[in-house]
C-alpha cells in the first residue's frame, strides 16, 4: 500500500518556481496505513483507534482518510461530518479539510478543483464531485461519521 500522505505532505524546494521537486517523502507509520486500510476494506466499520498523544489521530481521520478515500478511481465516500465539542472546535477540524482541497495545489493538479463556488463556506461545503462535508456540537467531540454506499462508519478517535 503506497503512503496516502505522501501525495499531500510532500517537502518542496521552495526556490524552485512549479514547487513540484520533491525533496523528500516522509512515510506514514505502519499504524496509519493499517488505520486507512481497516476503514478503506470495511464499509460498515465501528472502530475506536487509540493512539497516544501526539500520533496525529484527527490529521489522519480528519484529513488524509477522507481525501484518500474520495480521490479512489471510485470514490468511497459520499458525506462527511465532522463532530466537535463546540461550534468553533466543529469548524475549525472541518477547515484544515476544507484548506487542504482548496488550497494544496499538488492534490488539485493530480485530482482537479474541489472547491465548489457557492456552496463554499464554512463549517459546511460542498465539493466539486456533489461531496457534502457538514460539522455538528455533540458531547463526544473526538466522532467523525463518514456516509458510504449510505451506510454510516464511525471513526471513534481517542485523546
Amino acid at each position: 500500500m503506497q503512503p496516502f500522505a505522501v501525495l499531500l505532505s510532500p517537502l518542496f524546494d521552495p526556490a524552485r518556481q512549479d514547487h513540484r521537486e520533491v525533496l523528500r517523502t516522509i512515510h506514514n507509520a505502519p499504524f496509519h496505513n493499517a488505520a486507512a486500510k481497516k476503514v478503506k476494506e470495511t464499509p460498515n466499520l465501528k472502530a475506536v483507534f487509540k493512539w497516544p498523544r501526539g500520533h496525529a489521530k484527527s490529521t489522519h481521520f480528519d484529513i488524509f482518510v477522507p481525501i484518500w478515500m474520495m480521490t479512489q478511481p471510485q470514490p468511497l465516500i459520499h458525506v462527511m461530518v465532522v463532530v466537535g465539542k463546540s461550534e468553533d472546535a466543529a469548524k475549525t477540524l472541518l477547515g484544515d479539510l476544507q484548506a487542504e482541497l482548496e488550497y494544496n495545489q499538488r492534490l488539485i493538479a493530480d485530482f482537479g478543483q474541489f472547491k465548489n463556488v457557492g456552496s463554499w463556506e464554512d463549517g459546511q461545503f460542498v465539493t466539486q464531485g456533489i461531496l457534502p462535508f457538514l460539522h455538528v456540537v455533540a458531547d463526544n467531540p473526538h466522532v467523525v461519521y463518514v456516509i458510504r454506499s449510505h451506510a454510516p462508519i464511525t471513526s471513534s478517535l481517542m485523546t
